[in-house]
């Protein structure tokens, strides 16, 4: 069985900072979809069924990245145990696949540069980030250096999947500019989930590491954005600023709506709209 042509690093990096998430599989996916869990997961029928259905059919606006056997590779004989059950998965009549390798310099040692660390950064700068990962993960300081602000959604270092539902919802309200995923095989269920309601989402894996050691000594340039929300004297009231999130606030442009649980619009403090006034201190 032929493996299918992967698109490399560089162009899968293109596509998602065009907009589109990404769904990666690696060996762990692998023995999940084949009905063998590892340390971290367990397998079951419902994680099986949902990885080989992305795999098979990804919404149109999340990509799935696999391992591109590039003999190039320092792991490609490595990779090569796994082609042929890989490709048994596969439809490549039906669907492009994309590198799941721009997270693994160790896989793919031509991404392992300031450069591409710099292009991978563009994803959330001066942007309002979430980032689902456990409580200690080197991605949330990479992410931190130039977000315009970061909400961290902990999810547990095993058996996250059983906890997919609570992560998904807790993700999506209010709804961010784009999500940064390093949780597992759940991280791969979730890009596909969110993108099917709208929301860029990355299956960074751990990448976090390698990240912040090529930029950790960039200087960091956040992006002004004057008319944001933050800057807005709308943007709660100025009795209540300090009480405000860190990120989002409510808009007090006009009256409450009478009989609503949610009287004024949660805006993110990056978010901006045709009636901004400026803070007067």
């Amino acid at each position: 069985m032929t493996y299918p042509q992967v698109i490399g690093e560089f162009a899968t990096l293109d596509a998602i900072l065009a907009g589109k998430s990404i769904a990666r599989y690696g060996d762990g996916e692998l023995k999940l979809m084949h009905g063998a869990g590892y340390s971290r997961q367990p397998a079951t029928e419902e994680i099986t069924a949902e990885l080989v259905q992305i795999l098979q059919n990804p919404h149109k606006n999340c990509l799935a990245g696999v391992p591109t056997m590039d003999p190039q590779g320092p792991k490609y004989d490595n990779w090569m145990r796994h082609a042929e059950r890989f490709a048994k998965l596969l439809r490549p009549d039906k669907v492009q696949y994309y590198s799941a390798f721009i997270s693994r310099p160790d896989s793919a040692p031509w991404i392992n540069t300031v450069e591409f660390a710099e292009k991978v950064d563009r994803l959330w700068r001066g942007k309002d980030a979430v980032i689902v990962s456990e409580v200690k993960n080197s991605i949330i300081e990479a992410v931190k250096r130039t977000a315009a602000s970061t909400c961290h959604v902990q999810c547990p270092s095993h058996n996250a999947y059983d906890e997919i539902s609570r992560l998904e919802f807790e993700i999506g309200f209010p709804k961010p500019e784009i999500v940064i995923l390093s949780c597992g095989p759940t991280a791969t269920c979730l890009a596909n989930r969110l993108a099917s309601r709208g929301i860029h989402a990355v299956d960074i894996g751990s990448a976090g590491g390698f990240l912040y050691k090529l930029l950790e000594k960039k200087p960091i340039v956040k992006l002004a954005a004057p008319q944001q929300c933050q800057f807005c004297r709308y943007w709660s009231t100025l009795e209540n600023r300090n009480e405000a999130s860190d990120s989002i606030a409510e808009c007090r442009r006009h009256g409450p709506i009478a009989n609503s649980v949610q009287k004024w619009p949660i805006t993110y403090s990056s978010e901006w709209c045709g009636e901004f006034k400026a803070v007067k201190l």
